[in-house]
């Protein structure tokens, strides 16, 4: 995940795509307005999303970590003519798509973590603990019976 806020919400749009690369090494990307969310940020909607490169130079420890040349753009063909379907990293693509329609299935189910209502789980519990305590909670009279 990236530092900077997105809109509320976006945290849990971001945690959730980042728990499906969990056992794959990855980096988080600030979200800075140049893409297709840029105007959903804007106007307050939360988003989150992946990025796997385009134009940003690789440095030589993301050389190391996902394989590529240190000094090169991570799509060297990004806005390019040869930006076609040959120059498609399928495996990169299937990784990407698999957690993106994750992602999109779960909010699509329920939307309530992004909309700031707790999930539906710790409601309960909330409750289940709130009855406990008024249950135990002792009186300053004696009960009349």
């Amino acid at each position: 995940m990236g530092s900077g806020p997105g809109p509320t919400g976006s945290g849990p749009i971001e945690a959730a795509l980042a728990a499906r690369f969990a056992a794959a090494p990855t980096e988080g990307k600030d979200f800075d307005g140049r893409s297709d969310y840029g105007e959903f940020i804007a106007q307050g909607i939360p988003a989150g999303g992946t990025f796997t490169g385009a134009e940003v130079i690789k440095t030589a420890e993301q050389a190391a970590k996902w394989g590529g040349q240190a000094g090169v753009a991570f799509d060297k063909c990004y806005h390019q003519a040869c930006d076609n379907l040959f120059n498609v990293n399928r495996a990169a693509l299937a990784k990407q798509a698999a957690a993106i329609s994750y992602v999109i299935t779960a909010y699509g189910i329920s939307t309530e973590d992004v909309n700031g209502v707790p999930p539906r789980s710790e409601r309960a519990q909330a409750r289940a603990v709130a009855k406990t305590v008024s249950v135990s909670a002792t009186h300053d009279h004696d009960a009349v019976s």
